[in-house]
């Protein structure tokens, strides 16, 4: 976390800036999730862009039982690679993932995400 202080003339401003809390632009997924879904599109495109931004994100929510919810996620992203000196090919694609309400023993958190397809790594 950076934060920057300046002065306004007689009025003290604060800045505080948190980038390591979002991975993917633009997103509001939780990191781990973020995190899962850059390695999968990296290794189905066999492309490793600095930065990856989010376009869209279709959220539909499954009922289980006694209050349980699942999710299934489709995402666009967007992202550019570097061809050459001040040359950038622009590149979308889509990834399917779901959220599912049950223990994560290797993060040791609650909610087991998982990629189900990374599909159109396709250049504009």
């Amino acid at each position: 976390m950076k934060s920057f202080v300046a002065f306004a003339g007689s009025f003290l401003v604060c800045f505080v800036v948190s980038s390591a809390d979002a991975k993917i632009e633009n997103s509001s997924l939780e990191l781990r999730h973020q995190e899962l879904i850059e390695n999968a599109v990296e290794a189905k495109c066999q492309i490793y862009p600095a930065s990856f931004v989010e376009v869209s994100t279709l959220v539909a929510p499954i009922r289980i039982d006694q209050g349980v919810t699942d999710y299934k996620y489709e995402t666009v992203l967007q992202f550019k690679v570097r061809v050459d000196q001040m040359l950038f090919d622009t590149y979308e694609v889509v990834v399917k993932s779901s959220y599912t309400a049950a223990y994560d023993h290797a993060s040791q958190a609650w909610g087991l995400y998982e990629i189900e397809a990374v599909s159109n790594c396709s250049q504009l």
